[in-house]
């Protein structure tokens, strides 16, 4: 009996789907049918279709809803510090934050933050001392290293000079030559 149930269901869902065919069809309820262009149309609209249908999967992806929850509470934390807004978007604090280091980072948030409104001139440079470090950084080495090998250079002509007295002309027009060459680097 069931079965009988389910056929006589299945015949009166054909029916009603004929019956729509049918209705699709007539030129007088839907004008549309008699367009030359139709196949596109109905085209870009199974598109778009699949457009919105794609939107809807990015939407749901991107909600807070399906991130894990590390990244729940990185947001959670860029929130706070004030660097992004309710709506995720990134505020000035935040575009200053991408551009610096970590020092540079934390100074500005005390900056931001009115730490140093208190403290006298001495304190406010004693903690930037903190921040300060002394080392050499790329360029100087490389202006250190060129100055290395000119004074070697010059070392090393200088002991020619003592070694070689006769080749004193030879001396003078190499050494010019030299110092314009490393002046030019």
């Amino acid at each position: 009996m069931d079965l009988d149930r389910k056929e006589a269901n299945l015949i009166e869902k054909l029916r009603e789907i004929k019956n729509e065919r049918i209705q699709l069809c007539t030129p007088n309820v839907f004008p549309c049918i008699k367009c030359p262009d139709i196949l596109e149309h109905v085209k870009l609209i199974l598109t778009k279709l699949q457009l919105e249908e794609l939107q809807q999967i990015l939407i749901h992806q991107t909600s807070t809803h399906s991130m894990s929850e590390e990244a729940e509470g990185r947001l959670k934390v860029l929130r706070t510090l004030e660097y992004i807004d309710r709506q995720n978007l990134v505020q000035l604090k935040g575009k200053v934050a991408c551009e610096i280091s970590h020092q540079e980072l934390l100074i500005s948030e005390l900056i931001l933050d009115n730490k140093f409104h208190d403290r006298s001139p001495p304190e406010i440079a004693a903690l930037f001392s903190a921040f300060t470090c002394q080392h050499g950084g790329k360029n100087n080495n490389n202006n250190l290293i060129k100055r290395n090998i000119y004074n070697n250079k010059n070392l090393k002509n200088l002991q020619i000079n003592e070694n070689n007295e006769g080749k004193e002309e030879e001396l003078i027009e190499r050494v010019p030559g030299e110092i314009l060459k490393e002046n030019l680097m």
